[in-house]
């Protein structure tokens, strides 16, 4: 039990000061679960939020496009340096994605909604193998549920 709240102590020290994880080895599976069942927040939520907000940004402007790719960049810089920031934040990622599954593949091509799904992809294949940890399992099946639905 004294493991266990030491993990969630130094989880929760890492979600208010990242910067922390160069300055300290931890054991490897501390940061596996990500801290996203007890509800609790951290300074890069808001952060991260819009980062994601602005990767299913779907206008067709050049100033749209280069936000999207921006927010692309950082996700995937995010994935690979902090993953459990953005692990936190896999259910609203499955949500955007299932909010574009009814459109038909016309709609979905043209309003750029494949270029959504592409970067998720590519950003949850950056966040392996802690994407695949049973906190998670919920979300990414949402995920993957929706990417077999707009094949179908």
């Amino acid at each position: 039990a004294m493991s266990k709240w030491c993990q969630n102590l130094l989880l929760q020290i890492y979600l208010h000061f990242p910067e922390v994880i160069q300055h300290v080895t931890l054991p490897g599976d501390t940061f596996s679960s990500g801290g996203a069942a007890d509800g609790s927040s951290c300074k890069l939520d808001v952060l991260v939020h819009r980062l994601v907000t602005l990767l299913a940004d779907v206008g067709d402007s050049k100033s749209v496009e280069g936000r999207v790719s921006d927010a692309n960049l950082a996700c995937r810089r995010l994935a690979v340096s902090h993953p459990v920031l953005l692990l936190r934040h896999l259910p609203m990622i499955a949500g955007l994605l299932h909010g574009r599954i009814h459109l038909n593949m016309q709609e979905f091509r043209q309003q750029n909604h494949m270029t959504f799904f592409s970067n998720v992809l590519a950003i949850l294949e950056l966040l392996q193998p802690l994407v695949f940890h049973s906190d998670h399992q919920r979300a990414l099946q949402d995920c993957l549920l929706s990417f077999m639905k707009v094949l179908q």
